[in-house]
């Protein structure tokens, strides 16, 4: 317990907003760049892993820099009862310390890819130097930016290994961000500072500090505005569009389409798409709605992994356009299949879910799953009778089994071909792709069999 304090005033874990001040740049590296279509677990692992490199290296760094620093820390007030500058750790043990904690965060570097190992290796000399740049320049807060905020690069490359226009702009936006904050954090050391010969930003705009901080933190919000605009994000987070009474406004005299919005549909339909022009996804999307409203209930629920990411205006659009009955985001789609009569698919995979319920689907294009009667292949000029009589038709007919299985087996076909695939890789000669299709196939046959009970 003697030498537990020591440490931990040693690698200042009792003040968190350093580690966490180096832990958020590797956060925002990593969120810009990970694709959370692929779901969550990879990117909460990488969050870990970068708070815990993140708490290690600032520890290491706080040693670093009371070792440079011990004889200057003697002379000032707020710094003089630090471990070494008071004697209560020896050099020898800081060394120690320093090691262990840089070993720690080499182990849990190795856990992503060798670009990522290399590139952060590249961070150390820049973390060593700092507390040395104090004493040559009056921009030691810069060097700290351009230090510290280099996990916004990690972090981008964790996931793209390489690194691209969008996290050198956010990298340089933050720079000016921490050279903000620290100047700030600088005013408190002024005059002891200026006693021992030590030079900081604080002490450059000492006179008028207000223009050099309104400056620096306008460039770091610029650079934020730039990455939405080159992101395409929108201009605010969009708020759930879907309304809770979505059930009562459905007119029973109608029949009821829904549409499940596809999750970046520009990145699926042209691969099951005869025709390009079915790629312009929101042009053909309020063009149905605009010719069938009128005719039809129409719903529309978004994807939960999309939320957010559409063009800008997209929400506010569908909330308030009285044609259409929005579905909140966090509805099960499995349910909903029970309260309409037709879908309106591109290519997801709801439509192959209606489909062996037998409901009967409509699409603009050619889903790998879409077999048999009940599937509408349709097109802008396809009038309301046809899709009504469509409808109607296949409604009221019960999906047998035989037709489930039949569909099952064309959607195997399909898989096995490779249709669903971008590039269609898979081969018949190839032995891990046949094992691959045939647990596919058995899953999906299971699946099937305990639908049909």
């Amino acid at each position: 317990m003697n030498q537990l304090k020591p440490l931990i005033e040693l690698t200042r874990l009792d003040k968190p907003i350093g580690y966490m001040l180096l832990f958020w740049p590797c956060a925002w590296g990593l969120t810009l760049a990970y694709d959370f279509n692929t779901g969550l677990k990879v990117y909460f692992f990488y969050l870990t892993l970068f708070f815990l490199g993140s708490v290690l290296m600032r520890s290491a760094g706080c040693i670093v820099n009371d070792i440079a620093d011990k004889n200057f820390d003697k002379k000032v007030f707020r710094t003089k009862n630090r471990p070494i500058a008071s004697g209560k750790t020896s050099i020898n043990s800081a060394y120690f310390y320093t090691a262990i904690l840089c070993f720690v965060a080499f182990l849990i570097l190795l856990h992503f890819n060798n670009f990522t190992i290399f590139f952060a290796l590249g961070s150390m000399p820049l973390a060593f130097l700092y507390p040395f740049m104090k004493r040559f320049t009056y921009w030691p807060q810069l060097f700290l930016g351009i230090t510290f905020n280099y996990g916004i690069l990690i972090g981008w490359a964790s996931i793209n290994s390489e690194i691209s226009l969008i996290s050198l702009i956010m990298y340089s936006g933050a720079i000016f961000w921490t050279l903000a904050y620290d100047t700030i954090y600088g005013f408190q050391d002024i005059k002891d500072d200026e006693i021992i010969g030590l030079k900081s930003t604080s002490i450059k705009f000492k006179k008028n500090p207000y223009y050099f901080l309104v400056l620096c933190y306008s460039i770091f919000s610029i650079s934020l505005i730039f990455i939405g605009i080159i992101m395409n994000f929108n201009l605010f987070y969009p708020l759930e569009p879907g309304d809770k009474k979505w059930e009562e406004k459905i007119n029973k005299n109608k029949n009821t389409i829904y549409i499940p919005l596809q999750m970046f549909p520009e990145a699926t339909i042209d691969y099951a798409s005869n025709d390009i022009k079915h790629i312009d996804y929101y042009k053909n999307l309020f063009l149905f709605i605009k010719k069938n409203s009128k005719k039809f209930n129409i719903l529309i629920k978004e994807h939960p992994n999309i939320m957010g990411f559409r063009p800008s205006g997209f929400y506010k659009k569908i909330k308030f356009d009285k044609r259409i009955n929005v579905i909140p985001t966090y509805e099960n789609s499995n349910l909903i299949l029970e309260k309409i009569d037709c879908v309106l698919v591109w290519t997801g995979t709801v439509g192959f879910e209606a489909l062996i319920r037998g409901i009967p689907i409509i699409s603009f294009c050619n889903p790998y799953y879409a077999s048999g009667k009940r599937f509408l292949k349709i097109n802008q000029k396809t009038n309301f009778f046809k899709i009504n009589k469509h409808i109607n038709k296949y409604k009221k007919i019960k999906i047998s089994k035989k037709e489930v299985f039949r569909t099952i087996e064309y959607l195997a076909r399909q898989l096995f071909k490779g249709n669903y695939k971008y590039h269609g890789e898979w081969s018949e000669k190839n032995l891990k792709d046949i094992r691959d299709i045939k647990i596919m196939s058995k899953s999906l046959i299971n699946g099937i069999k305990f639908l049909v009970k």
